[in-house]
């Protein structure tokens, strides 16, 4: 993106997804979460790439804050994901 021509593998998430429709149905409510999570934060930081791109040649810079408000709903979600595999696993491995 944005200049870069790399060879993208499969996605992290895409794995994620693998694996819970496959074995972990129980979590489904939270991979969709995680999928909507990720979809707006990829899709906000697209736009702030377009943004800056725009803004270099006025000689502004998007702030750290930026970033890490934009990250902070999709860290939420994985977050959610992992408490409920923790809770999950301590209850069905004791």
């Amino acid at each position: 993106m944005f200049g870069e021509n790399k060879e993208e593998g499969i996605s992290p998430l895409g794995k994620i997804e693998a694996l819970i429709r496959v074995y972990f149905l129980k979590f489904e409510s939270c991979l969709q979460e995680l999928k909507t999570a990720s979809g707006r934060y990829e899709q906000e930081l697209y736009n702030l790439g377009l943004s800056n791109l725009a803004e270099r040649s006025h000689n502004k810079s998007t702030d750290t804050t930026t970033l890490l408000e934009l990250y902070k709903p999709y860290l939420r979600s994985v977050k959610s994901l992992q408490d409920a595999i923790k809770k999950y696993a301590e209850h069905e491995f004791q």
